[in-house]
């Protein structure tokens, strides 16, 4: 959806308030499901958390 929010805005060439609070939403849900994959260690987050671990 943010990608999404991203194109309608160059597209359009104008940035209107709710853009921008959709935009926010997006990006917060966005974290908090990584966190939520991350505390599960669920994929995607698993592998990363390998590759984290063996770069070291």
């Amino acid at each position: 959806m943010v990608i999404w929010i991203v194109v309608q805005c160059l597209m359009l060439q104008m940035v209107v308030a709710l853009h921008v609070i959709m935009f926010v939403v997006g990006i917060l849900q966005g974290l908090l499901a990584f966190k939520l994959l991350w505390d599960r260690d669920a994929f995607p987050a698993n592998l990363i958390r390998q590759v984290l671990t063996t770069s070291r």
